[in-house]
């Protein structure tokens, strides 16, 4: 986004940006992909661009985009290569949450 189009109102440009995250991430989980990471690591471009955007400011939008991040991830991680997503040049937040979902739990393994 250009810059003096962003000056404009960043509290409202950063609001808006989440909701297109937001809205994004839902028609994710809604359709069906042939090729998930595509869609999903523009997804992740837009967490990263956004979680920089928003350091040192509002904390609340940074938990917000993490889970929103998160879901999407936990819904999805079986139709998604979790390896190469971790491997993009994201936020080190967004990359620490990739591998806390590919990383299995006790609680999630079976016996």
């Amino acid at each position: 986004m250009k810059p003096e189009v962003e000056g404009t109102d960043q509290k409202g440009m950063i609001k808006t940006q989440r909701d297109v995250l937001d809205v994004t991430s839902k028609v994710i989980l809604k359709y069906e992909f042939e090729n998930l990471n595509g869609p999903f690591s523009k997804l992740l471009t837009l967490a990263s661009t956004l979680l920089a955007k928003s350091k040192n400011k509002s904390s609340s939008l940074q938990e917000e985009v993490l889970e929103i991040i998160k879901n999407v991830l936990l819904v999805e991680k079986e139709k998604l290569d979790l390896k190469s997503l971790g491997g993009m040049k994201i936020e080190p937040s967004l990359k620490e949450i990739i591998k806390q979902v590919d990383t299995p739990t006790e609680a999630n393994e079976v016996d």
